[in-house]
């Protein structure tokens, strides 16, 4: 799962990892080394329910980081 702000950017990621087929050109057009990285719905439910607690995990990071420091 990719997460962004830059939609062109995340617009090139989409077409790497439909392994870099240009559409525009029946599809058989690799203009680029593509990926084959598609994710199963598990995966991506998965996925979805750690985003939910991307925050909690951010804390936990930021107080592991202090701890560290500390010591």
């Amino acid at each position: 799962m990719v997460v962004g702000r830059d939609k062109d950017r995340l617009d090139h990621i989409k077409f790497l990892v439909n392994q870099a087929r240009d559409e525009s050109k029946n599809g058989y057009y690799h203009s680029e080394v593509g990926f084959n990285y598609r994710m199963t719905n598990i995966e991506a439910a998965l996925g979805l329910a750690q985003m939910e607690q991307l925050n909690e995990f951010l804390s936990l990071k930021k107080q592991f980081n202090q701890i560290y420091k500390r010591n």
